[in-house]
């Protein structure tokens, strides 16, 4: 290798880890489905206190490049000139790739999983764009995710998992809520809580433009938004007393819930369109 080339490489990576800012987690909470909220401090560098994307490359590094700040979920919890503390969601950084009309290379394993030619197992999502196949990973289930963050944390165990001693707990999410929340494919969607598991921290959430409940950790919920703004609700006199009555029978009335809120959509599609586009530009990153 030239010399003055190698010395140009050892220069620029210097420089970049002189930019990079000093993150530590101080607190987390597996999310379910390869996620985690997590509280983490921020000493920053000249360069980092303006730009997230420093701070976010600093996290994912922390992380051992196995997870990474899920884009929409962080906010500012405290601030000074050189210190900040932001609270957020992080994510297993997946393989996703493009379904195939043929699904060529895949075999179908259950409903939506697919084993590819090498044994690595699938997960079919369905998007605006089409369908997507994102790989599982081995920090998907809980207990490997809380030994990567355990490993990562620079407090003790027993006061990292102590999330709610800290100011930024998780929401505390009802049935009918609107909410943001941090999707399978790692990407912030918004919807409305359509039934609250009892006795587990389970969600089931129906997704602008969904066509149905998706079962979603608490800890993956980001924000709770007023629906102060939202347009009048224009169903008929019937589906309304439909809906009280099913939020009154509880989860045996899901499938009425649920078809309720896809009429509110379809009632308002670039109403909540435009309001979910406009919630993910609130974050610090």
């Amino acid at each position: 290798m030239n010399l003055k080339y190698a010395s140009s490489i050892d220069a620029a990576i210097a420089n970049e880890l002189n930019t990079l800012p000093n993150v530590e987690i101080r607190a987390f909470k597996p999310a379910g489905n390869g996620l985690a909220r997590v509280i983490v401090d921020i000493t920053h560098t000249s360069a980092s206190r303006d730009n997230p994307e420093l701070v976010s490359k600093s996290l994912t590094q922390k992380l051992e490049g196995k997870l990474s700040a899920v884009s929409g979920t962080f906010t500012t919890v405290e601030k000074t000139r050189v210190n900040e503390r932001i609270a957020g969601v992080v994510g297993v950084n997946r393989q996703i790739v493009a379904a195939s009309s043929d699904m060529k290379g895949f075999r179908s394993s259950s409903a939506n999983m697919f084993m590819d030619e090498e044994k690595n197992m699938w997960v079919m999502r369905k998007t605006e764009a089409g369908n997507i196949l994102i790989k599982t990973t081995g920090v998907d289930d809980d207990t490997s995710l809380l030994k990567l963050l355990e490993s990562c944390s620079s407090t003790q165990t027993s006061q990292a998992r102590d999330f709610y001693s800290h100011s930024s707990a998780e929401p505390n999410v009802t049935g009918g809520d609107f909410v943001s929340f941090v999707a399978n494919d790692n990407t912030v969607c918004a919807g409305f809580v359509a039934a609250v598991v009892s006795g587990t921290d389970d969600l089931i959430i129906v997704p602008v433009g969904g066509e149905s409940g998706e079962v979603v950790k608490k800890g993956a919920v980001t924000d709770i938004h007023a629906q102060n703004e939202f347009p009048a609700d224009q169903d008929t006199a019937e589906g309304q007393v439909d809906a009280v009555v099913a939020a009154s029978r509880g989860g045996s009335s899901l499938d009425t819930i649920v078809a309720y809120y896809k009429r509110v959509y379809n009632r308002n599609p670039a109403f909540f369109k435009e309001f979910e586009k406009r919630i993910r530009g609130h974050h610090y990153m």
